[in-house]
């Protein structure tokens, strides 16, 4: 019989499946406009302040009380929710974007990448 003990993934290879499984959904959505603007630089880059400035950059003004530190803003999942934003997405890649802006707290971009396809994935 199998104990809770040997069913535990550990960390590192919980980390590994996890970034295995986000790189297969974003390799997927190469092209989309989805993809271009909310996932733009994101990875290369260093996280999630930059979702506000990408977007500006792109011309789709975003006005946050924050100025540019934050992406918890009604604009931006306004922004993702709307249909028009929306064509030819993978839903999973929809959902884990929208559920990483509901996060609230100061998790990592990281971090909240990993809740929210733990979330979406139900793994």
């Amino acid at each position: 019989m199998k104990t809770i003990e040997n069913t535990r993934i550990d960390k590192a290879e919980y980390k590994r499946i996890m970034t295995n499984r986000i790189n297969e959904v974003l390799e997927s959505e190469k092209g989309t406009d989805f993809n271009a603007l909310i996932f733009k630089g994101y990875i290369e880059k260093n996280g999630a302040n930059n979702l506000v400035l990408s977007l500006n950059q792109e011309g789709h003004r975003v006005i946050t009380p924050y100025g540019t530190r934050k992406w918890l803003t009604t604009d931006i999942r306004e922004w993702v929710l709307r249909e028009e934003n929306q064509k030819n997405i993978n839903k999973d890649l929809a959902d884990i974007v929208i559920t990483m802006i509901n996060y609230t707290g100061k998790a990592s971009f990281e971090q909240r990448l990993f809740r929210s396809m733990k979330k979406v994935f139900k793994l």
